[in-house]
């Protein structure tokens, strides 16, 4: 499968997942718990990647990034 086929299903899924959300908010679902669903599908599994990077990196290491990219803020 090419990338961009992936990034055409990505974004088919992600408005299935809003127009869902729509529709069972206007049939009465809870509005929170239906966005909340509609979110996790959204975000996916980016989020979840972002988190166990970001969870294996120490505070220095990002401290020594942001002073890579942003030298004159310190």
């Amino acid at each position: 499968m090419s990338f961009r086929l992936y990034k055409i299903i990505k974004a088919m899924a992600d408005l299935v997942a809003v127009l869902a959300c729509v529709y069972a908010i206007g049939e009465g679902a809870d509005p929170t718990l239906s966005a909340g669903f509609a979110a996790v599908i959204v975000v996916g599994w980016e989020a979840v990647e972002v988190v166990a990077v970001l969870s294996d990196l120490q505070r220095e290491d990002i401290e020594a990034l942001r002073d890579e990219t942003h030298p004159d803020e310190k």
